[in-house]
C-alpha cells in the first residue's frame, strides 16, 4: 500500500516549509527511517526520515519549493507496487477538520478547501454538514 510523504510540521506554529533537497531520487528504493529529504523552516534545516519502506514515486515538489505543512509532496510505493499507479488526490486538511469529518461521517474528498493553499479547514467540514441538518429540520417541524 502506498504511503504519502507530506511536508512535516517541525515546529508548533509552522505553516510551511521549504524543500531544500531530496536525498533520494524518484524511482529509488528507500528504507523506513532512512533520510529522505532536507527541509528548511524559519529556524533550522532538518533531514526528514522516510515514513515507510519502498520506492519513492510521484514527487510533486522540487528543491526550493515552499510547501504548506501537511501537503503531499511524494508517495512511497510498497515493494512490488507498480510505479504507474496514481496516488489518490487528497487535499491537505487540518486535524480539526479531519476530526469533525470523521464524527459527522463526511467524505473529505468531496470538499473544496478554503484554507491556505486550498487546504480543508474545520469551517469547510461544518458547512458541508449544515445542509444535512437544515434539510432534516423542516421535515420534523411539519
Amino acid at each position: 500500500m502506498a504511503t504519502d510523504v507530506i511536508m512535516p510540521a517541525l515546529g508548533m506554529a509552522q505553516e510551511k516549509g521549504t524543500l531544500v533537497s531530496w536525498l533520494k531520487a524518484e524511482g529509488e528504493s528507500i528504507t523506513k527511517g532512512e533520510p529522505l529529504m532536507s527541509v528548511e523552516t524559519d529556524k533550522a534545516t532538518v533531514e526528514v526520515e522516510a515514513p515507510a519502506s519502498g520506492i519513492l514515486a510521484h514527487v510533486s515538489a522540487a528543491a526550493g519549493d515552499e510547501v504548506p505543512v501537511g501537503q503531499r509532496i511524494a508517495v512511497i510505493l510498497a515493494p512490488g507496487e507498480p510505479l504507474s499507479k496514481e496516488p489518490s488526490r487528497s487535499q491537505p486538511a487540518s486535524p480539526a477538520a479531519k476530526k469533525i469529518a470523521k464524527e459527522k461521517g463526511i467524505d473529505m474528498t468531496t470538499l473544496k478547501g478554503s484554507g491556505p493553499e486550498g487546504s480543508i479547514v474545520a469551517e469547510d467540514v461544518l458547512k458541508a454538514a449544515a445542509p444535512n441538518k437544515e434539510a432534516a429540520a423542516p421535515k420534523s417541524s411539519q
